[in-house]
C-alpha cells in the first residue's frame, strides 16, 4: 500500500505525540515508520497527515487514549476533535484499501467472453 493523506482537527493533532508513534512503529517492525504532519496550506483548523496505513492505525490508538483522557477532563472540544480524527483516518485507510484491491478473476473471464 502507498501513503495515505487525511486531515485531523488541529486541536487533536496538538495533543498527539508523533515521535512516540514513530518509535512504536519501529518497535513493531513497521518498515515505513514515517509520519508527516503540517498545518501549512492545510484546511483551516486542520492538520494534514501523510503516513502509511499501518501508522494511521497507531495514530487512531493514540487518539483513542487522548479521547479517554478528554472524557475524564470533560474537555468536549478535544473529545470531538479526536473522534473526527479517528473517523478521517479510518476513511483514508478504507479508501486506500479500495484502490489497492485487485480485479477479481471472474471479471477477466467475463470480459474475454
Amino acid at each position: 500500500m502507498s501513503s495515505i493523506h487525511f486531515y485531523i482537527p488541529r486541536v487533536a493533532a496538538r495533543a498527539v505525540n508523533f515521535p512516540a508513534i514513530r518509535a512504536a512503529a519501529r518497535k513493531a517492525g513497521v518498515t515505513r515508520a514515517s509520519v508527516a504532519y503540517s498545518d501549512y496550506q492545510s484546511v483551516r483548523g486542520r492538520t494534514r497527515i501523510t503516513c502509511a496505513p499501518e501508522i494511521a492505525l497507531l495514530l487512531v490508538a493514540e487518539l483513542r487514549v487522548i479521547a479517554a483522557a478528554a472524557t475524564e477532563l470533560r474537555n468536549t472540544e478535544l473529545l470531538i476533535a479526536c473522534a473526527n480524527g479517528i473517523s478521517a483516518a479510518f476513511k483514508a485507510i478504507d479508501e486506500e484499501r479500495a484502490r489497492s484491491v485487485d480485479v477479481s478473476p471472474m471479471s477477466d473471464i467475463e470480459s474475454a467472453g
